[in-house]
């Protein structure tokens, strides 16, 4: 109880019997109620009275970990954000590893999500793909939710789809056939192919013995994967596309790295729609991830033990309700975006 303040004798001889003495409330100060009234962190309430009404004054005293995002500390919660739009969705050209940027409406719809995100539990970190129209989003996003760190993973980034990257996907068929008809085939190890002669000329020009590259290229003419087994440093760079395989291999392992870094708290990833399409199939492998993945969609995963997935909620953009959204999800379904 706090005590009542101390009064000057002195000043008392120069009051009337009129003038009341000025005391401060009474205070009182209770314990361990914070559980009971259900708020996080709190150790103790302190009840003042004050010109005749009663209010509560809550003392709050916060754990360390408050300060970052507590969720359950059995499983780290992962709100995985899909990037705003940007021209190369509108036009429907396949993006991959191809650095777009933002359009106008993609950063109108970064900002709604940021808004949304602001407004919901605090957030601890933001994660995103190292590619613009990833980091520009996550920027929006980190600067609204109050200045949060952003660390990018270039294994966040979409699915190399080699040739295909940069044409529009009406053209592909007719403007990189082998490409094109990898890129449909259904076998998750199937890889889109490299460019041999383009592959042959650069490693040439870098010094590599010639007789050497020459053996190489005849051995790529039956056996691609003898191919780029021996070139692998080049393959990515030069037109060779990801298996499934591949891309789901890079795109859950980090997002476990990331789970294992953060239980107990809530962090943002944002990345493209061919790496949330593997993370559902990581989450729900026997359910079919139908559906377009649209841009700045919101999906949420809980991560426990590095590798047990639960999803929580998935591709909801009620965000951009009223603010208008690409149709099409161009680059969230089989395409590359």
């Amino acid at each position: 109880m706090r005590a009542l303040r101390s009064v000057n004798p002195a000043h008392l001889s120069s009051r009337t019997t009129s003038q009341p003495i000025s005391r401060p409330p009474p205070s009182f100060t209770f314990s361990g109620v914070g559980n009971a009234l259900g708020l996080n962190g709190v150790r103790s309430l302190t009840l003042t009275p004050r010109h005749s009404t009663h209010q509560l004054r809550t003392t709050v005293s916060y754990m360390a970990q408050s300060e970052t995002s507590v969720v359950n500390p059995t499983y780290a919660e992962i709100i995985v954000v899909r990037h705003g739009e940007t021209e190369w969705n509108v036009d429907g050209r396949i993006q991959g590893h191809l650095d777009v940027k933002l359009n106008d409406a993609g950063r109108q719809q970064a900002t709604a999500v940021a808004d949304r995100l602001s407004r919901e539990p605090k957030i601890s970190v933001v994660y995103s793909s190292d590619l613009k129209r990833a980091l520009e989003t996550a920027q929006i996003i980190a600067s609204t939710c109050g200045g949060l760190e952003i660390i990018t993973e270039r294994d966040l980034r979409e699915r190399h789809l080699g040739d295909l990257q940069g044409l529009v996907l009406s053209d592909a068929a007719k403007l990189s056939p082998e490409a094109y008809k990898a890129f449909l085939n259904h076998r998750a190890d199937h890889e889109i192919p490299i460019r041999q002669l383009e592959t042959f000329l650069i490693l040439f020009l870098q010094g590599e013995d010639i007789s050497k590259l020459s053996t190489l290229l005849r051995s790529a003419a039956s056996s691609w994967s003898l191919f780029h087994r021996y070139v692998p440093k080049y393959y990515w760079a030069l037109g060779g596309g990801e298996s499934l395989n591949q891309l789901y291999e890079r795109c859950t392992s980090s997002l476990e790295r990331i789970g294992r870094k953060h239980e107990g708290e809530r962090v943002v990833v944002v990345t493209h729609g061919g790496v949330i399409r593997t993370l559902y199939k990581r989450a729900c492998p026997n359910v079919r991830s139908g559906g377009k993945i649209l841009n700045t969609s919101v999906s949420i995963f809980h991560l426990s033990d590095g590798n047990t997935w639960t999803i929580k909620s998935r591709g909801d953009v009620s965000h951009l309700n009223g603010t208008g959204f690409l149709e099409s999800g161009f680059g969230g379904d089989k395409t590359s975006g």
